[in-house]
C-alpha cells in the first residue's frame, strides 16, 4: 500500500511539474503519456541490463502497478488545474511521497533483487542512483518554488 502511494505521489508530482513548464497550448497530456512510456521503457531496459532475463519485470510489483495507475490518473486529471495550483499540488505530493518513503517498512523485493544482481562493477552506479533518488524530490520542490516565484514576478510586471 505504501509503495503504491509513493509511486502515485511521485508520478503525479512529476507530471504536474512538467505540465507547469510546458508552453501554453502544448499537447500536455500526450507529452506526459510519452514521458511516462519512455520512463517505463528506460526502467525496464535498466533491469534487463542489470538482471537476468526472467527478472526484467521484477520492479513491476502489485504496489508499483497500482501506484502507476493512480499516479497517471491523478497526473492527467491535474493538468486541468491552473498552473499555480499544479505547482502547489506538485509540492505537496513531493513532500508526501518523501514522508511516505521514510515511514515505509523495509522493501521485501529489495533482498530478492540484490540476490540476483551481481553488484561488483555497478557499485558506483548503484551509489549514484541512491543519491539521485534521495535528492530529486528536494530539487523538484526547489524548481516548483522557483517556477511559482517567477510566475508571480511576471504577473506583477504585466
Amino acid at each position: 500500500m505504501v509503495e503504491a502511494a509513493v509511486a502515485a505521489a511521485n508520478l503525479a508530482a512529476l507530471g504536474l511539474l512538467v505540465s507547469a513548464m510546458a508552453q501554453p497550448g502544448a499537447p500536455v497530456r500526450r507529452l506526459l503519456l510519452a514521458l511516462l512510456a519512455a520512463a517505463l521503457a528506460v526502467k525496464t531496459l535498466a533491469f534487463a541490463i542489470l538482471m537476468r532475463a526472467e527478472d526484467v519485470l521484477a520492479w513491476l510489483t502489485p504496489g508499483a502497478q497500482a501506484g502507476l495507475a493512480a499516479g497517471a490518473a491523478a497526473m492527467l486529471a491535474g493538468v486541468a488545474l491552473p498552473r499555480t495550483a499544479r505547482l502547489a499540488a506538485a509540492a505537496v505530493l513531493l513532500m508526501a511521497g518523501t514522508a511516505l518513503v521514510n515511514t515505509a517498512p523495509a522493501n521485501p523485493y529489495l533482498g530478492a533483487i540484490l540476490k540476483v544482481w551481481s553488484q561488483g562493477h555497478f557499485l558506483h552506479f548503484n551509489g549514484l542512483t541512491r543519491l539521485v533518488s534521495a535528492a530529486w524530490p528536494f530539487a523538484a520542490l526547489g524548481l516548483a518554488i522557483l517556477l511559482a516565484a517567477r510566475r508571480g514576478r511576471d504577473a506583477s510586471r504585466g
